[in-house]
């Protein structure tokens, strides 16, 4: 499963926004949807973030 899989599915079963996210994160949303879409990689700091609030593993986004 891919990480954006994973934070929708996540997002999904938690009833969270993706605006929540990204403010947890420290991002604005498009940020956020920038990374789901693929066009950037979050970089190392959101990746864990987003490890610690959602699982979704720092490796999940693909080697830079």
């Amino acid at each position: 499963m891919t990480a954006r899989e994973q934070i929708e599915a996540w997002l999904a079963a938690e009833g969270r926004k993706k605006m929540w996210l990204a403010r947890q994160v420290g991002v604005d949303r498009t940020t956020l949807s920038q990374w789901l879409a693929g066009a950037y990689r979050p970089g190392e700091e959101s990746r864990t973030k987003l490890h610690q609030i959602c699982g979704v593993h720092p490796e999940a986004w693909g080697r830079a």
